[in-house]
């Protein structure tokens, strides 16, 4: 699958760190006229708004749409209304420039954790979530915490599923990938190009 930037800003103008932000995931962005209802997987919507209005929040909250809010404070007027209606993910604008593109990467993890957890099972929720909490979680020790039995058998049946469902253009497309490497699970993602970050291997 291939990333697909989206951005809704104030009079159309730039999203901040435009150039930055397409360099570092190899795409381009669209500007939007319109909020959309919804994105499929790997569909990244940013807003930048000078002014959150009262009327942009009504026709915000009658979608499905999740997105990533770029903001100068906290402070902005309406922000409150308006981040819960996208996720509650946003970016502060005044961050430096490493870590503001760290918190966006992650702030984008979590918008398509959102688009995806909701349409699989609770297993399949329970196992993708341990494997994030754990980072780098032994799959036998896992499998005793999820499914009570330290036996791998049952975890990779689980594995298959979530894996395969991972790979469904309607459920996940790809964007993220279950990697087995020496006995341990690790969750990666497109935005990273699927590599194991290096603090992981690092505590191993």
């Amino acid at each position: 699958m291939s990333i697909k930037l989206k951005a809704y800003t104030s009079n159309h103008k730039k999203i901040f760190r435009e150039s930055e932000i397409e360099a570092l995931y190899g795409a381009k962005f669209e500007y939007l006229d319109e909020l959309p209802f919804d994105l499929r997987p790997g569909e990244i919507l940013l807003l930048d708004l000078d002014e959150i209005t009262d009327e942009f929040i009504d026709m915000a909250q009658y979608t499905r749409v999740k997105f990533v809010t770029l903001v100068d404070t906290l402070k902005q007027h309406n922000l409150n209304r308006l981040l819960p209606i996208g996720g509650n993910l946003f970016a502060v604008k005044g961050t430096p420039f490493e870590d503001f593109m760290e918190i966006l990467t992650s702030r984008i993890h979590q918008m398509e954790m959102f688009k995806m957890l909701h349409l699989v099972s609770h297993t399949d929720t329970e196992l993708f979530r341990f494997i994030l909490r754990a980072g780098n979680g032994q799959k036998s020790k896992l499998s005793e915490l999820i499914f009570g039995s330290t036996s791998e058998s049952t975890m990779d049946v689980n594995l298959s599923r979530l894996r395969k469902k991972l790979r469904d253009p309607e459920i996940g497309d790809d964007f993220f990938r279950i990697i087995t490497k020496s006995g341990r699970l690790y969750l990666v993602s497109r935005l990273t190009n699927y590599e194991i970050p290096k603090y992981l291997l690092e505590k191993n």
